[in-house]
């Protein structure tokens, strides 16, 4: 991320041209706290121990909804409100 005009920047899907420096202004880069890889690792170790088991639990007891997340947030928003509803 810049922290100068807040231009966002990917290492491997969009990066800056050098790496180190915005493109836009030429401050130099940071990684935000949340996009460190020890905290992303944290993130996932938590999901698969915590969030994870719970499909299986609402799968057995023949509640779980399944929607597909991608595309339009209206859209989605809608699909998961009528999965809800129709519980």
């Amino acid at each position: 991320m810049c922290p100068d005009c807040g231009a966002s920047y990917h290492l491997t899907f969009k990066p800056s041209k050098d790496n180190k420096t915005c493109d836009k202004c030429g401050a130099e880069l940071y990684i935000r706290k949340d996009d460190a890889p020890e905290t992303v690792l944290a993130r996932l170790t938590t999901y698969h121990a915590q969030t994870e088991p719970l499909e299986a639990y609402y799968e057995k007891k023949g509640i779980l909804k399944r929607i597909n997340g991608v595309g339009d947030v209206s859209e989605i928003s809608k699909l998961t409100l009528n999965a809800l509803n129709n519980l």
